[in-house]
């Protein structure tokens, strides 16, 4: 049986309150639908709902899409609005506060659909981490039964998408854990906040301001919802059953037209790890195209290929650059160091050359605050020892992340091959060490001698 058959068929089960149908088709279009016009992110959310079952279809990995920003913007109610599409956001909508074994089997009762995990800030740093692999991944975790054999483990292809108050890499960095760059362009972080001074919202259709608004849209999504999924469900498997070749040709050129919208004027250095995030951008365009050609959206034909263009422009523009996404986490992964470590593992020198502090516990370097002469700032240089070092560049080679610093502008250059210059520290030799600043300021040659 094609996962599309299981689909429909999943809408059907009473025992399924996710999956549950309000309303008519009809009334979702104009109470719903229609409000998600000229605005990106629900326009997107809605999309990802009707692109799901395409994973299959195109060969595509799973992943998803992580939309962030402060609590009160906007971001539950395009989740509700993207689980009204299949069924009741109340009973749709999961949360990440989850076991693993927990979400592996909400999963794979999601498979080939939507799958919403709302506020990532109730999740621990492992869990989050572990259940974003665990989701891109498509199967569960290896088990022991109770006769110490193996069970069968839970395989799904979802499409994720995900909410909380920062992004999936800085709420990772924030606890203790590195995110690797793979991770990230499976779950693209979008802001949340649209740009208008409206939170998410972009338009809100005669509404008074963007709180009524985002009210509407939560009381029509609890009574309209589940019905336009199983209408476009219905007319996929018809195409897939009946004219198979079509229905994929419309559905490349969809992705196409995206992919063309996006990445055609980068440059090509750019383009690897970019047109991954892009082909996930490219087929939620597809899903909300096609389920506008079919007619159960409510929205002309290029709305939705707008919306992920917005979307995946607003990824890409917070972005540190387009290129990799390996130095941005490097880059990140060091500013954590300091930010977790500055005042507790850095001495300070002032304090040190007075003969006054506490000891320093497992000590990476010195710290010391400089004043630049011409306009009297001040900024922070810290000394870190080789050891800190590595273990602030860990799962990265010691050149490459030098080469990387250097060029962010947070490393000075050294004056031998390993990177490093002599700094006289109270009580012990000239010492060869790593300088780095992080402040706001970069000192010049006035300041630092």
């Amino acid at each position: 049986m094609r996962p599309a058959h299981r689909v429909q068929h999943a809408i059907l089960l009473e025992d399924a309150p996710a999956f549950n149908e309000s309303g008519t088709g009809d009334q979702w279009r104009e109470h719903v639908g229609k409000l998600c016009l000229a605005n990106s992110r629900l326009m997107l959310a809605a999309s990802m709902s009707f692109a799901a079952p395409l994973l299959h279809l195109t060969g595509m990995e799973p992943g998803g899409v992580h939309l962030f920003g402060t609590s009160s913007c906007g971001k539950s109610t395009a989740q509700a609005v993207a689980a009204s599409v299949s069924g009741p956001p109340e009973h749709y909508m999961k949360t990440w506060h989850s076991t693993g074994a927990a979400i592996e089997a909400i999963a794979a009762q999601y498979n080939d659909m939507l799958l919403i995990l709302d506020e990532l800030g109730v999740c621990s740093g492992e869990a989050a981490a572990s259940t974003a692999y665990t989701l891109s991944n498509g199967q569960g975790k290896n088990r022991s039964n109770q006769h110490g054999g193996l069970q069968n483990n839970h395989k799904f292809r979802v499409l994720l998408l995900s909410s909380g108050e920062c992004s999936f890499p800085d709420f990772l960095h924030k606890k203790g854990i590195t995110p690797f760059a793979g991770q990230e362009l499976r779950l693209p972080d979008v802001p949340a906040d649209a740009g208008c001074d409206m939170g998410l919202f972009e338009h809100i259709h005669d509404s008074p301001d963007p709180t009524a608004f985002s009210d509407r849209l939560k009381l029509k999504t609890r009574l309209y919802h589940g019905v336009v999924f199983f209408e476009y469900m219905q007319r996929l498997v018809d195409d897939i059953n009946n004219n198979h070749d079509g229905i994929m040709k419309r559905i490349s050129r969809y992705m196409d037209e995206l992919l063309d919208m996006t990445t055609g004027t980068l440059p090509p250095e750019s383009r690897g790890q970019v047109n991954r995030v892009a082909a996930r951008f490219a087929i939620i365009a597809a899903g909300g195209e096609l389920a506008s050609h079919y007619g159960v959206t409510g929205w002309e034909a290029k709305e939705a290929l707008w919306s992920a263009k917005t979307c995946f422009n607003a990824w890409l523009a917070q972005r540190d650059t387009p290129g990799q996404q390996e130095a941005y986490t490097l880059t990140q992964q060091v500013r954590a160091f300091f930010d977790t470590h500055g005042e507790s593992r850095f001495t300070p020198l002032e304090g040190e050359q007075r003969g006054a502090g506490p000891r320093t516990i497992n000590r990476a370097g010195w710290r010391e605050t400089i004043t630049n002469l011409s306009n009297s700032r001040t900024s922070t240089i810290y000394y870190v020892t080789a050891d800190a070092f590595k273990e602030m560049h860990i799962g990265f080679s010691r050149k490459w992340s030098i080469s990387v610093l250097l060029r962010q502008g947070i490393l000075l250059p050294g004056t031998d091959t390993a990177g490093t210059k002599q700094k006289h520290v109270p009580g012990e030799t000239n010492k060869r060490l790593y300088w780095f600043t992080v402040g706001e300021e970069e000192p010049d040659s006035e300041t630092v001698n």
